[in-house]
């Protein structure tokens, strides 16, 4: 058995070579895009716009692009801690829908579980623990767009993230960015993987900053409130960082809607921001097995996981399908078994002298079912019990 990379995208364009990967189909990606955090030991402000950039997407080609000035980009994840985010805020999965999940909305589930088990988690604990769900998400969306259209756009999955908070009584400010890389092989198949392509932490003493998102149009703003006076009180610099905003919004298409705020002052923290309908979260809590395989198993995969399997190899194994997910997986030699209705093989999979057997309480007229004959021979179809 060779386990995959259970979680684990890149800043170049990415071409999957899947000769059958599938019609390419229309979806949505929204992005999110300016941030900025300054301030000194005495005061630190967050400090988000409210847009997001949409951009419809067909065949690697961006077709539409609009804007939308509804977005939460700025969040209270735990007492004192704020995470500002810029960048890849969502991207559709029309191949399996129930995989669509916003940025925002795996951020604010994180903090309400956090609520609700009454636990206040350490400033780093909530840096890793994002990273790890966000690169989670956006490994799962990216793997399956990619095989299902073929191809895939790299700068559409990066993803920015400030976190603000205190270690040991002081600010910290730490800035980490998620990007793709290419994985695989010809043979085996390929497959993208999100990580971290920066991370910076940042304890504050003295004047600084960190940005986010558009950063050219974050420095020019920084730039004027320097110029203005850095030595500003923390009034003085959420009032200017507040005007310079307001005509970054007039100023630049990318950049508009309410802005919002963060302010750490002494032991306090005050957000100024507008409320936000709250994005639907995963609407699917899955498992992730990216790449590698299993081999000579009698039962690689259980049921009711649910697992998503993107580019790995099956061989000589016993495959159950119910409630999983398949992408871009080779099935060589092996027993494939369904029990019901309720599973996923896209047709990016390939399968080479496998053989179905079909339990008693399957619909044969069923949809999914008739998707995946085409995979077998005959002879190889086998209608049985659903004990094995």
């Amino acid at each position: 058995m060779n386990f995959g990379l259970m979680t684990l995208l890149g800043l170049f364009i990415i071409s999957l070579p899947t000769s059958n990967a599938g019609a390419n189909q229309m979806s949505k990606h929204y992005h999110g895009t300016l941030n900025l955090v300054i301030g000194d030991s005495d005061c630190l402000i967050a400090a988000t716009d409210s847009r997001a950039t949409i951009n419809e997407i067909s065949n690697g080609s961006v077709l539409a692009t609009k804007f939308e000035d509804k977005h939460q980009k700025l969040f209270v994840v735990a007492d004192n801690i704020v995470v500002t985010i810029a960048g890849y805020g969502n991207a559709e999965v029309p191949a399996a829908p129930e995989f669509t999940a916003p940025a925002a909305a795996i951020i604010l589930d994180y903090a309400e579980q956090l609520r609700n088990g009454n636990r206040i988690p350490t400033y780093n604990e909530v840096v890793h623990t994002l990273e790890f769900l966000l690169t989670f998400n956006l490994t799962s969306v990216a793997n399956i767009n990619a095989w299902s259209s073929g191809q895939i756009d790299a700068r559409n999955y990066e993803f920015h993230m400030i976190i603000a908070g205190k270690i040991n009584g002081q600010y910290v400010i730490t800035k980490v960015i998620l990007s793709m890389k290419l994985n695989g092989n010809n043979k085996d198949g390929y497959y993208v993987n999100s990580f971290a392509s920066t991370y910076r932490q940042k304890i504050v003493s003295g004047f600084t900053y960190e940005t986010a998102g558009l950063d050219d149009v974050a420095i020019k703003m920084l730039n004027d409130i320097v110029k203005i006076n850095k030595a500003m009180s923390c009034d003085a610099i959420k009032s200017t960082i507040e005007s310079i905003m307001e005509k970054t919004n007039k100023s630049h298409e990318g950049v508009g809607g309410p802005i919002q705020l963060a302010i750490f002052s002494k032991d306090n923290l005050s957000i100024l921001s507008p409320k936000f309908e709250r994005p639907i979260g995963p609407r699917i809590k899955h498992s992730l097995f990216v790449g590698g395989g299993f081999t000579d198993v009698k039962q690689a995969v259980v049921a009711d996981s649910p697992f998503l399997f993107i580019a790995t190899t099956f061989n000589n194994a016993g495959v159950i399908l119910d409630k999983n997910y398949f992408f871009g997986s080779n099935f060589d030699n092996c027993n494939i078994y369904v029990s019901s209705d309720a599973f996923y093989l896209h047709q990016s999979n390939k399968m080479i002298n496998c053989k179905l057997f079909i339990g008693s309480k399957v619909n044969l007229k069923s949809h999914n079912l008739k998707n995946i004959l085409r995979y077998f021979k005959r002879d190889d179809i086998f209608l049985e019990s659903t004990k094995r």
